[in-house]
């Protein structure tokens, strides 16, 4: 029902060949959301595929939003209020979205957009970004980039999934010596949000330096605690922290 390329319907008929063949299969969760299909749709016509990893997708649609769309019009230049490039303003952003994660604010008033904004403008070492408004960051983030929308005088993003993949990005910016900061805090974090998907981009982003800074030492440090306990059951009680059991035979499969 997308009005895309209606000169061009044997296009269309590509993608949804391929969704029916392998897309809807691989990219489930982006297809079945109507916003994140539309950028599955994008992303196919400008690189002929869809990204096969989480971030990777994010990532194109960043710059397809950004710029890559523009340079499809001759003589246009996207305006920044902020004065920002697309890359820099990516960063910014990643920041603001690390700490409203970190916070799990997920809609902000006016006022909260500032005040992120503000804060991370702060620590800023240019002086020159020092000093941008944040009502400017907040036209580019809402208007240039479209990551974020007003409704209902509150700022939302455009899909909780681009939070998580921006709060991802950020973390992997991080130096090696913070790692381990970032590992306590997921490690800290409610397991329940089984749709939460933060901590898999990062992982695929920068695997080996997480391995290295976040998981072996969480693992030395677990097996360590379990030899001078119980042993395995140590282990069990650690890694699963409710236990479903039945008296007697039961019907089917038991967790």
């Amino acid at each position: 029902k997308l009005k895309f390329h209606p000169e061009e319907p044997d296009f269309k008929k590509k993608f949804r060949d391929a969704l029916e063949n392998r897309l809807f299969n691989t990219h489930k969760e982006f297809a079945e959301n109507p916003l994140l299909l539309t950028f599955m749709l994008m992303t196919f016509e400008r690189f002929g595929e869809v990204a096969t990893q989480m971030h990777t997708f994010y990532e194109e649609v960043y710059d397809l939003l950004s710029k890559r769309h523009d340079a499809l019009k001759v003589g246009f230049t996207r305006a920044y209020k902020s004065g920002l490039t697309p890359d820099r303003l990516k960063d910014i952003f990643a920041a603001f979205c690390a700490h409203t994660y970190a916070d799990q604010k997920y809609n902000l008033t006016q006022h909260e957009m500032e005040s992120y904004l503000s804060q991370i403008l702060s620590q800023l070492r240019d002086e020159r970004e020092r000093l941008i408004p944040p009502a400017d960051l907040i036209q580019d983030i809402t208007s240039a980039v479209c990551m974020m929308y007003e409704e209902g005088q509150e700022y939302h993003f455009m899909h909780r999934s681009f939070q998580e993949y921006f709060c991802a990005l950020s973390f992997s910016k991080q130096m090696d010596e913070d790692l381990k900061d970032i590992g306590d805090f997921f490690e800290n974090r409610s397991r329940n949000q089984r749709s939460d998907k933060t901590f898999k981009m990062f992982y695929d982003m920068i695997p080996e330096h997480v391995d290295k800074y976040i998981l072996i030492p969480f693992l030395e440090d677990l097996f360590t605690k379990c030899d001078s306990a119980d042993g395995y059951w140590a282990f069990v009680k650690k890694m699963y922290h409710i236990f479903y059991y039945d008296y007697g035979e039961t019907e089917g499969e038991t967790y």
